[in-house]
């Protein structure tokens, strides 16, 4: 399929719908439809996960950036051969409470945790790294700025999402709860088929998860 297909499909059947809403279609210009479609397109990223990237990222120091627009990272995996390990903020105070008391644990362990953006690294000493690494990342991600639909420029995610795009950006624009419910099903049905084929957990997430 040539590009722009799917974006030019997408916005001749919202607008076929604003069509029929009667006053609706008076905002049913081919901007605003993108723009729904655009913010359709990173809830669906945020609520399915269905966005992957990876990335390296250099630890010199306690604390590392988020790679740009994660959602959510999936593993995270060291260049080395000691063991990486998430652990919450309680954990982290013990930690580094330990580290002040010359507590030790484990030396064939390290720790990352989560706050304000970045990731923070402690070693099994509650202390912060001494020499530098490598840690890749795989995460789940938002859709760039340059990933954008435009009337020439398709949806990135994969052409199985188009239906919950044309209901949630129809949903958007009317504030409809009918096409909200429609937006809604075809989302959960659509990640419970998605993850099932993965073997992951079928339930959507919520953002609350996440720390």
């Amino acid at each position: 399929m040539a590009t722009g297909d799917r974006v030019k499909r997408l916005l001749t059947n919202v607008r076929s719908v604003l069509g029929d809403e009667g006053d609706a279609k008076l905002n049913a210009s081919p901007k605003s439809i993108l723009d729904s479609l655009n913010r359709t397109q990173r809830r669906i990223a945020e609520e399915a996960m269905c966005i992957e990237d990876s990335t390296d990222i250099t630890v010199d120091s306690e604390n590392c950036d988020f790679p740009d627009g994660m959602i959510h990272e999936r593993v995270l995996i060291p260049s080395g051969s000691v063991a990486l390990r998430h652990i919450d903020m309680s954990e982290v105070d013990r930690l580094k409470r330990g580290a002040q008391s010359s507590e030790s644990t484990s030396d064939s362990m390290q720790f990352y945790y989560k706050w304000q953006g970045q990731f923070g690294f402690l070693s099994a000493y509650g202390t912060a790294p001494t020499s530098e690494s490598t840690i890749t990342v795989y995460y789940w991600r938002y859709p760039s700025t340059s990933e954008e639909m435009t009337e020439t420029k398709d949806p990135v995610l994969e052409s199985l999402w188009d239906t919950a795009l044309y209901y949630g950006a129809v949903s958007d624009l009317t504030a409809d709860q009918k096409w909200e419910g429609k937006f809604l099903m075809e989302l959960g049905r659509r990640v419970m088929k998605e993850r099932s084929v993965r073997g992951e957990p079928s339930r959507i997430p919520t953002n609350q998860e996440y720390d």
